[in-house]
């Protein structure tokens, strides 16, 4: 079981956790809270039914703490990491690694032999988090909005 910061739980997310999980998506990725994101020019695209259908995937999982969802992640059956949001209220707390942590074993569970994410090349943080977590980079995609995403590749 990951670790997880005092008082907070993992669960599978629910479709009840539909809209709160796209307001911490938006919260998360706002460029309030991350300047870096509003540099490169790349817009939060999810909508409502994009988490509903992340939802029927059935690989959404959440970390809350008294009800309140602080942290997210969504395990992709390609076992492609993606949408890792913490709201910034809760940063520092070790939820972005006890998130990877839950999707590695809920990968490993399901008998994928890697995880892939895809994180913006040019920003300052994320590739480093992702690499003390475990993840080797494995190249540049440049998207045709111009955007650079860094593939990044870890064996369970």
């Amino acid at each position: 079981m990951p670790s997880l910061p005092s008082g907070a739980r993992l669960r599978d997310a629910t479709p009840a956790d539909a809209e709160a999980i796209l307001a911490l998506y938006r919260e998360a990725y706002d460029p309030r809270h991350d300047p870096h994101r509003a540099a490169a020019g790349v817009p939060f695209k999810d909508a409502l039914e994009d988490v509903r259908g992340y939802l029927r995937e059935r690989a959404l999982l959440v970390a809350e703490r008294d009800g309140a969802l602080l942290a997210t992640v969504h395990l992709r059956a390609l076992a492609n990491v993606r949408r890792l949001a913490v709201s910034p209220h809760a940063r520092g707390e070790g939820l972005g690694a006890a998130m990877l942590e839950a999707a590695a074993e809920r990968a490993r569970r399901e008998r994928f032999d890697h995880l892939q994410l895809e994180t913006l090349a040019d920003h300052p943080w994320l590739s480093p988090f992702y690499a003390r977590h475990g993840y080797a980079e494995r190249g540049v995609e440049t998207m045709p909005d111009g955007t650079r995403w860094l593939v990044m590749r870890q064996r369970l």
